[in-house]
């Protein structure tokens, strides 16, 4: 992995042995080490290692330990301080005013993120370099801050495993990287230098991709006419007409007058009920005679290849007259 600046003059030892591990990496990748972005308030910080991949960039803080510790176990977590049994204080360097590495990880992951735009995901890892002869263990209490991790830096495939393990970004091309190496500050190398590093070229001119932009839509989405006539037109153009009301029907009107009359009981409300009944039912017999005879009408043929017989024709009884009337009911003649 080619790594840009990482020759730089006051380098720790522990970033120098992280810096040997990337350089005999053969994986896909580039990496910068000493990189300062502008942090909060405007002041520079610096980053001890910003490693791209095709899988997105990440942040990297290297520390070790302060004491040496034959089977040291670094109890790490987010909201407290960090403990080594043997170690009296902090195990490793913490920044003033922070809790723990975590704080400062995430505080340059945010600067990173701030200076790349908000479309970019960028994961962080505190590096903990092990002593020599010595084996580093990790025991996190609770669960980490999202999108940080701590390594134990006990060996080279420890760093790299967790570098090219990652899985949470995509879509970062050569010129994608560039862009970014750009907004940074650093010197861009030649584009065919990153697809030589593992980036893929997407095809875009070089020399215009100095940004990070986030990807556009997918051509002929956005350009995609509407398949539904516009607000207030029709298919054919023009106003487009009001579609038809519905026409709401009449209440049913009440025929008669009320049956509560005055001076008439309840019982001259029924019996005046029934009597009207029954001068409607004979008004229907009467009409209904008067149109067709039914001793002089035949029935109709029976359809052919149908069992169905003719029947007689269904005569209505005759009215049953009504009972004497002993006060006036409605349409009562005389009354």
């Amino acid at each position: 992995m080619q790594v840009i600046n990482g020759d730089r003059s006051g380098m720790p030892g522990t970033e120098a042995r992280a810096i040997e591990w990337l350089r005999a990496d053969t994986g896909p990748g580039i990496a910068v080490s000493g990189v300062h972005v502008a942090g909060r308030g405007g002041r520079g910080r610096e980053v001890d290692l910003l490693v791209f991949t095709p899988s997105g960039p990440a942040v990297i803080e290297v520390k070790g330990l302060t004491q040496r510790v034959l089977s040291p176990v670094l109890h790490t977590a987010a909201n407290r301080r960090w403990t080594v049994d043997g170690i009296e204080g902090d195990p490793v360097h913490v920044g003033q005013g922070d809790t723990s590495p975590f704080d400062q990880v995430s505080g340059r992951v945010f600067d990173v993120k701030n200076t790349l735009g908000p479309d970019a995901r960028i994961d962080g890892a505190v590096l903990v370099m092990a002593h020599a002869r010595t084996v580093l263990r990790i025991e996190q209490h609770g669960p980490a801050p999202f999108g940080l991790a701590v390594i134990a830096g006990n060996r080279d495939s420890d760093l790299l495993g967790w570098i090219h393990g990652r899985r949470t970004s995509s879509g970062w091309t050569a010129q994608r990287v560039a862009g970014a190496l750009d907004l940074l500050g650093v010197t861009v190398p030649d584009l065919r230098e990153l697809v030589a590093a593992g980036f893929v070229d997407d095809g875009t001119d070089s020399a215009t991709a100095t940004s990070y932009t986030a990807p556009a839509a997918p051509a002929g989405v956005a350009a995609m006419p509407s398949l539904l006539p516009a607000s207030g037109t029709h298919a054919g153009g023009g106003a487009s007409p009001r579609p038809p009301r519905a026409r709401r029907r009449p209440a049913p009107r009440r025929r008669g007058k009320s049956l509560a009359l005055g001076g008439l009981g309840v019982g001259a409300a029924v019996v005046g009920a029934s009597a009207l009944g029954l001068v409607v039912l004979a008004g229907l017999t009467i009409g209904g005679a008067s149109s067709t005879d039914p001793s002089t009408t035949e029935p109709a043929p029976v359809p052919a290849g149908t069992s169905w017989t003719a029947t007689e024709v269904f005569t209505p009884p005759a009215p049953t007259p009504p009972p004497p009337a002993t006060a006036c009911y409605p349409f009562q003649p005389d009354c």
